[in-house]
């Protein structure tokens, strides 16, 4: 596990995330405690990875959600010192980790023991890193915007405690949040493009 994607990804995303704020917390409590009460605010940025969960991306979705745990008890954790704790969660944007995602993915591909992809098959490869790139090409917005949304959380007097980016996001993603889990599921089953079953499925017939 040390070794692995998933390792990287949490000492990054997650673990990264409590020792800056570790770090930092010294600080923020004697800001507080001077001029209480204060406008002192941490400001994590996260993902909308954090808040909805989709397959195919488990070890970097799944650091996103222990980032924004982290993010939601360290809010109610610094309440009593007056100090704010928002999330921003921006959805696609383009920057270099949407522009890459097919190279990430082909990497990925490529690194996988050769049973793995035998057990997924060429074709469902070939499908899949399509759905990527269309992802990838169509659904991103402006980066800018996700600056303007910080700099929001941190002239705000009382900013929301979480601030999703994008208007995929802020719509359809917070719409789905309100669902329950099978119709979620449902969702992402019928809105997914791909038709190709495993090669180890087809072997069965």
């Amino acid at each position: 596990m040390r070794d692995g994607k998933p390792f990287h990804l949490f000492s990054v995303n997650y673990f990264g995330m409590i020792s800056v704020v570790k770090a930092f917390l010294p600080l923020i409590k004697s800001q507080s405690i001077a001029i209480y009460p204060s406008n002192i605010r941490v400001v994590n940025v996260i993902s909308a990875a954090g808040l909805f969960a989709a397959g195919n991306a488990s070890p970097y979705i799944g650091s996103k959600f222990a980032a924004e745990a982290f993010s939601s008890c360290l809010r109610h954790e610094l309440r009593a010192f007056g100090v704010h704790v928002v999330t921003v969660n921006p959805t696609m944007h383009q920057t270099p980790l949407a522009d890459g995602l097919g190279t990430q993915v082909q990497r990925l591909w490529r690194g996988l023991r050769i049973d793995l992809r035998e057990e997924y098959g060429e074709e469902y490869f070939k499908q899949y890193y399509s759905n990527v790139v269309h992802m990838a090409k169509r659904g991103t917005w402006e980066p800018h915007v996700v600056i303007d949304e910080l700099v929001t959380c941190i002239e705000l007097e009382s900013p929301f405690s979480q601030c999703v980016v994008g208007a995929d996001g802020k719509y359809g993603l917070l719409l789905m949040r309100h669902f329950s889990t099978w119709l979620q599921d449902l969702v992402l089953a019928m809105g997914s493009s791909s038709r190709i079953m495993p090669a180890f499925m087809n072997s069965r017939t």
